[in-house]
């Protein structure tokens, strides 16, 4: 899969690689690329066949949400490089990334079809959900069939995809469902569990003091899950995201401020069971990590001592040891 960067400046267009061909594309935000942006994804990729062209995707990044509320709320269902990674399992040819500035958000539609859609990616079929929008306010839209017949694109759109229950499958409703803890609807909209993704971070040693080494990612941008402790199971990745290179290993992770300990800053801490078993004493630190959360074990408290912590983490443990084996 090609990586093709573009960015808009003062009505230019600048992008990082060039290639000869015409293009069908499938547009969007595809955060945690859920199963009703597979179903996109499919549609397009088959008419990419019937066609004879290569198939790509153009998104937006920084996500248009983020860009607008400047970081003031973690949301996102995966960062860039698992999206990267899961189109490419999907076998997407190009990957067109652009840049949500100022200069992007202001480009009224026709110009944003001209100069991004006609002029730089060359798409001769373009899809999206049937609620995408683009443009300046949002103005732009997929109904508007003149304005890409007037480019020479073939403009079409995908019915939302709808689980058992009728309910459409949205980033939206992932997002509810895991702050609900909800994670076999969470699973069934995905089509897999839900996974945070990251560098391990050298903390403060404590999880050493209490006898259960934990692996920690600070969410950036990712969406914050309840505190509490959850089940999970954890690989390791390469630097780049690109493939893992580990096995599952079973884990068990806090999410919250420890208040036992600290109470300050938000840590999401990783302990796999039979660490020292899978690493043999190499430290992982700097190593990008997968964490896969299959369910909820219990709320975030504050203890009365160290030892009292340190009991409830041991059967933690323990209670994730069976969870694990079932």
């Amino acid at each position: 899969m090609k990586l093709i960067d573009i960015h808009i400046s003062k009505d230019k267009v600048y992008y990082t690689k060039s290639y000869n061909s015409k293009v069908v594309v499938a547009i969007g935000n595809f955060d945690g690329l859920h199963k009703g942006h597979e179903k996109l994804l499919k549609v397009s990729k088959k008419e990419a066949a019937n066609l004879n062209l290569p198939f790509g995707i153009v998104t937006f990044h920084p996500h248009p949400r983020d860009f607008f509320l400047k970081s003031k709320s973690n949301f996102l269902l995966t960062d860039f490089l698992e999206k990267k990674r899961l189109f490419e399992d999907l076998g997407v040819d190009y990957l067109f990334k652009i840049k949500f500035n100022d200069d992007l958000r202001t480009l009224n539609p026709e110009n944003f079809v001209e100069l991004i859609l006609k002029n730089t990616i060359n798409a001769d079929c373009i899809y999206s959900g049937e609620n995408f929008r683009f443009g300046k306010n949002r103005e732009g839209s997929f109904a508007d069939k003149v304005l890409f017949q007037r480019y020479n694109i073939d403009a079409k759109t995908c019915k939302l995809h709808k689980n058992e229950n009728e309910q459409i499958v949205s980033s939206q409703v992932i997002r509810k469902s895991i702050l609900s803890l909800d994670f076999k609807l969470v699973k069934s909209c995905l089509g897999r569990n839900w996974a945070l993704t990251g560098n391990v971070k050298k903390g403060d040693q404590n999880g050493r003091k209490l006898g259960f080494a934990t692996a920690n990612l600070e969410l950036l941008k990712t969406l914050e899950p309840k505190y509490g402790v959850y089940f999970t199971r954890t690989r390791i990745m390469k630097q780049d995201g690109s493939e893992f290179t580990s096995e599952y290993m079973p884990s068990i992770t806090n999410f919250g401020i420890r208040p036992t300990l600290d109470g300050q800053k938000k840590i999401f801490e990783t302990h796999i069971l039979d660490y020292e078993n899978y690493f043999k004493g190499d430290e992982i630190y700097d190593h990008r990590i997968y964490v896969e959360v299959l369910d909820f074990l219990r709320d975030e408290k504050k203890f009365n001592s160290f030892e009292d912590l340190k009991g409830q983490i041991f059967k933690d443990v323990e209670i994730a040891k069976l969870f694990h084996k079932k």
